[in-house]
């Protein structure tokens, strides 16, 4: 509210558009924004109004760049953004100082004030509504009149003149293309007559002349095939036939039987060597003779016919085939001709497109402008700036906003663990123990002082462990943790180390074949074989164990021998060999991955005796936890262990502070422990 009183007054002014939603009817008009109708265009033209080359004309006409003094600079820092650019300036600048090169040219008064008119022009439309407000706020209010104005007069004389020069230059584009096409056409035309002349391209109203040709001559060829077969049908089958029906023949063979009677009866009566009978045989071969010249003469005239019918057929076939050359020479003339024809017609329909849209053109040159103003801008008499009460009551209600969002931010932060009763709460189970961020190596800070408090907490952990399992039997511990860095391999490696040390025989299975690390931190006394050659059965339990240094422990390490190691953890050789690890050793530790990165917790639950889970203190979350609780086997039984957890909130937490002659104290870091 102090900031208000300190505001300098403004005054707005505001005018009303009118974006015409009238189309060209000629597309090569088309101006950005013309073609598109409806919301679309009504943005288009918010975006004309609001380009710095528009707002710059105006202010330039009315001279707002003369008052870019007190009333523009006062009313530019009552406002945040205005303040915000100053800032930036004011970084430019520096900038400029310290690297001159990149430094950018000064700004002059003119580009200043249009930059800060351009920020607080306010140009909207209501939905589905071509009207466009357009409100501009300003120490004058005949001033902020003036510059709507101005803005929307500009914007509209604009307008008009784009138009007008997109006529004047579609119209002269236009001109250029029909002279263009009309030279084409007649040059199409022209060739298309030359084409006819040289090939003597004749055309007729059933078609072309060689095509009538072609059909009559087949026509013609036809009927002499036809009547070559009927007369050489006739040679082969009826000349004998038409020598029976001549009327010679017919005589002849009459006189013929006439003497063959009298042949008979003379040979009855006289002698074979009789003249009479002598005569009447010379007789009869006379006859024959002219019987079969009479059927020659048949026969010849017929084969003249046959002959006469093959060469009308010679003759159509020889004419036919050079009518077909002459329609084929035709029919390629007539193919060019048409080629050029369909050239000409479309030329020709392109040059009519382009002479109606000639005369779209002419008379587009008279059409109204695309906007026009609805309301004029007037200077106003009353401020335009927000009351002081109502910017008392906004940030009253961002104070409230403020403070839930701290409120909401601070119960998102409590979500996570952060004592001994959250995980109470969410796993129902008792923490055993607790252990703060070390500076070093949990594993080497129990080798090197076993009466440590930190050694103690680890050794009240072992035997509350133990505890859940009944009197001489070995207590199998499977050690895993939420996720990646919550200490679970320190606390591991740590726990079996001590208990070692403590006299017991302990076991420590690297279980975690996919980034093992115990082969790093402990130094072996004696070296075997790795994990997966014992579950594999290249190798005995005994045989391949390795001897801690320090402690005496014995571990099996992986050698990241197998491709997909989680396969031999549900498998027969794995439990052998863990059978045979608990009847030998008193307690068996496994170091397992992460629950929530892989399933290998899972499928080693339901082998061990216990879970401890190593939860980070203020990094694994409830609802992370939870998680965990439902991806372990149902009937797993769980142990916690908070790791990292902070000095003053140890005592809390099931933290020993150790009881040594000496008690060396063990230094304590905001650090991670080792993983």
């Amino acid at each position: 509210m102090a900031i208000a009183q300190l505001r300098t007054p403004t005054f707005g002014s505001e005018g009303l558009l009118l974006i015409e939603n009238r189309e060209m009817g000629v597309p090569e008009l088309q101006l950005p924004g013309g073609g598109s109708t409806g919301i679309v265009r009504v943005r288009t033209e918010m975006d004309i109004l609001r380009s710095r080359a528009l707002v710059e004309q105006t202010v330039t006409q009315i001279g707002l760049a003369a008052v870019a003094g007190p009333d523009f600079a006062g009313s530019r820092r009552s406002q945040t953004i205005d303040w915000l650019a100053d800032a930036l300036q004011k970084l430019r600048a520096f900038a400029s100082a310290l690297w001159p090169e990149d430094a950018a040219p000064p700004r002059n008064a003119l580009e200043e004030t249009t930059l800060a008119v351009q920020r607080k022009l306010d140009v909207r439309a209501a939905e589905n509504s071509n009207i466009v407000q357009i409100r501009f706020a300003h120490g004058s209010a005949e001033k902020a009149a003036a510059f709507v104005n101005g803005l929307m007069h500009n914007y509209i004389a604009q307008d008009f003149e784009a138009k007008r020069n997109a006529t004047v230059q579609a119209n002269a584009w236009l001109n250029e293309r029909l002279g263009v096409l009309g030279a084409e056409v007649e040059a199409l035309e022209q060739r298309m007559q030359e084409e006819r002349l040289r090939r003597g391209l004749i055309e007729v109203t059933a078609g072309s002349i060689a095509s009538l040709t072609v059909g009559e001559l087949q026509t013609r060829l036809a009927t002499a095939r036809e009547e070559f077969e009927r007369v050489q049908a006739a040679l082969e089958n009826g000349v004998l036939q038409e020598a029976i029906r001549a009327p010679l023949v017919q005589a002849l063979r009459i006189r013929e039987a006439e003497v063959l009677q009298r042949l008979g009866s003379l040979g009855q009566r006289l002698g074979p060597r009789h003249p009479d009978l002598r005569a009447g045989e010379v007789e009869l071969r006379d006859l024959r003779q002219q019987i079969g010249l009479e059927i020659e003469k048949l026969a010849a005239g017929q084969r003249r016919e046959v002959a006469v019918a093959g060469s009308r057929v010679e003759e159509a076939e020889h004419a036919l085939e050079g009518a077909r050359a002459t329609a084929q020479r035709t029919a390629t003339g007539n193919e060019v001709l048409a080629r050029l024809r369909r050239e000409a017609d479309a030329k020709r329909g392109l040059y009519e497109v382009f002479l109606r849209r000639a005369e779209q053109t002419r008379l587009a040159s008279a059409q109204f402008p695309g906007a026009r103003v609805v309301s004029d801008a007037v200077a106003s008499v009353r401020p335009g700036n927000t009351p002081v009460a109502v910017l008392g009551i906004l940030g009253g209600v961002a104070g409230l906003l403020l403070a839930s969002a701290v409120a909401v931010l601070r119960k998102a932060t409590r979500s996570r663990i952060e004592s001994s009763r959250d995980l109470l709460d969410v796993t129902g189970s008792t923490n055993l123990g607790s252990l703060p961020a070390l500076s070093g190596s949990l594993p080497a800070l129990v080798l090197q002082d076993s009466q440590s408090a930190v050694a103690e907490t680890l050794r009240a952990l072992r035997m509350q462990l133990q505890s859940v399992v009944p009197p001489g039997l070995a207590a199998t511990v499977l050690v895993t943790s939420p996720t990646i860095g919550d200490g679970k391999t320190s606390i591991a490696a740590a726990l079996a180390r001590l208990a070692a040390l403590d006299g017991q025989k302990v076991l420590l299975l690297e279980t975690d074949m996919r980034r093992p690390r115990l082969a790093a931190w402990l130094k072996p006394a004696q070296r075997g074989r790795g994990l997966e050659a014992v579950i594999e059965g290249r190798g005995g339990l005994q045989d391949s164990v390795w001897v801690d240094a320090g402690s005496g422990l014995h571990y099996l390490p992986s050698d990241q021998s197998v491709a997909q190691a989680h396969r031999l953890l549900d498998t027969p050789g794995f439990r052998a060999m863990l059978e045979e690890a608990q009847s030998r050793y008193q307690l068996v530790v496994m170091d397992s991955p992460p629950v929530m990165r892989v399933a290998d917790a899972a499928l080693l639950a339901p082998q061990a005796d216990v879970t401890l889970l190593v939860v980070a203190w203020e990094r694994t979350s409830r609802a992370e936890l939870a998680e965990v609780l439902r991806r372990l086997p149902e009937g797993t039984r769980i142990a916690t262990v908070l790791t990292r957890v902070r000095p003053n909130h140890l005592d809390d937490c099931g933290y020993y502070q150790g009881y040594a002659q000496t008690n060396p104290v063990l230094p304590l870091t905001r650090g991670v422990l080792a993983r």
